[in-house]
């Protein structure tokens, strides 16, 4: 699976808008703040980090925040503004939110630069404590973060660590 210690590997902004979505590209549109009136900030929180979860528990992959599903680069302002923060602060953030929810060894495979976070697949299983409960365990799916359970988990597991 590679070194633990290693950072994953940085694409540009450039690079990433080129790319659609996929089983190692993911778009969110912000991480508190909500473009939907009806969506609560911990729901926008929760899918960044099972994002994060799903790529650490497959093969890795990069999230591009303020970003449309669509591509269209929205900015992290929104995020900034609604937190009162400036960038440092909002790098910080992210990455004791990822601490939080995924632990430490999660934030020893994800590199936080701005607004692009890059994930290294992680040496072993990654649990994300979220809204919807403590030690939900998330893949990537083509294009979508899924939660797996039971005897579809033990599988995965199985054959993915071995």
């Amino acid at each position: 699976m590679g070194n633990i210690s290693s950072k994953p590997t940085p694409m540009s902004v450039e690079d990433l808008l080129k790319q659609e979505e996929s089983d190692t590209v993911e778009f969110k549109s912000s991480v508190y703040y909500s473009y939907n009136s009806g969506v609560p900030e911990k729901i926008i929180k929760d899918s960044f980090l099972k994002t994060i979860a799903g790529f650490l528990n497959t093969r890795g992959g990069t999230l591009g925040v303020g970003i449309a599903d669509n591509g269209d680069l929205l900015g992290i302002h929104p995020d900034l503004q609604k937190k009162y923060m400036d960038i440092d602060h909002y790098v910080n953030s992210l990455t004791s939110l990822i601490k939080h929810s995924l632990g430490s060894l999660a934030t020893t495979r994800v590199n936080v630069q701005i607004a692009i976070v890059h994930v290294l697949p992680s040496p072993e299983p990654i649990y994300a404590h979220v809204s919807k409960g403590n030690q939900i365990f998330y893949v990537r799916m083509n294009n979508s973060t899924r939660q797996i359970e039971g005897r579809d988990l033990v599988e995965y597991i199985k054959h993915h660590w071995k």
